[in-house]
């Protein structure tokens, strides 16, 4: 998930020019993972000139549930690669997925991370034993 950054005072023009930057991103990282673009898709994501459009026109549409609650995503590629994204009250919710089916996806919000950094530090420490 992404907060926008605040480049203008407009909070929805933000969350657009956030959704733009990430397309980019993702549009990026998908031409790396599967060494195919669509003309349309790069075009749309890195236009030439001044004039801007949605940079994910080309892309699908696909529901995904946020805290048991569906929302609207763009969605690029199969159920092999796939990303998307969708804005979700101030944020851009950003999804890469490898040999996971869209159908099967949902989100829940995290709001205690102590056992996921306790996770990492564990997992850690183990690489560290390993290696030393």
């Amino acid at each position: 998930m992404r907060l926008p950054r605040r480049v203008v005072e407009d909070d929805e023009a933000k969350v657009e020019i956030e959704r733009a930057a990430l397309a980019r991103e993702q549009v990026s990282s998908f031409w790396i993972a599967t060494g195919t673009l669509d003309p349309e898709v790069r075009a749309a994501a890195f236009p030439i000139g001044a004039v801007q459009g949605d940079s994910m026109e080309p892309w699908a549409d696909a529901e995904i549930a946020i805290d048991a609650t569906s929302v609207a995503f763009r969605r690029l590629g199969d159920d092999r690669y796939w990303l998307a994204q969708a804005p979700h009250g101030r944020l851009v919710v950003g999804i890469e997925s490898r040999g996971w089916p869209v159908e099967s996806t949902g989100l829940v919000t995290i709001e205690d991370l102590a056992p996921y950094v306790e996770g990492s530090d564990l997992i850690a420490a183990r690489g560290r034993r390993r290696s030393g």
